[in-house]
């Protein structure tokens, strides 16, 4: 796990991790860990079924190549978020998932930390 001293500074230098998607995944998972954790809640009750979730938006985050985007920029940090929030609800079979789906997505941004504060 990288160094816990300045996240911040970790999320705005995303650059030194390219090529090295592990460590990038690593340093940017716990901007979304929470949110992930709620909605896989909301989904199912059974914890070996949220963990199934978890792991499918941490599998995201890793496809989706987290060096991509500038993780201090609210914008990026919420379309991240709703590539998870959606791989999630793919992952749970729904099928017409998309206006369950807008409520999750809100609930995983607001409780994301918000650039420069």
């Amino acid at each position: 796990m990288p160094a816990r001293s300045d996240p911040s500074r970790l999320l705005r230098d995303m650059g030194q991790f390219r090529g090295d998607a592990h460590r990038a995944v690593e340093a940017a998972w716990p901007l979304f860990q929470q949110g992930v954790r709620r909605t896989a809640r909301r989904l199912s009750a059974a914890p070996d079924d949220q963990d199934d979730l978890e792991q499918e938006a941490y599998i995201e985050l890793w496809r989706c190549d987290p060096t991509r985007y500038d993780l201090t920029r609210k914008e990026d940090v919420d379309y991240v978020a709703r590539l998870l929030s959606n791989r999630m609800w793919h992952a749970w079979g729904e099928k017409d998932f998309r206006s369950r789906a807008q409520s999750s997505i809100a609930e995983l941004s607001s409780s994301l930390p918000r650039a420069g504060g």
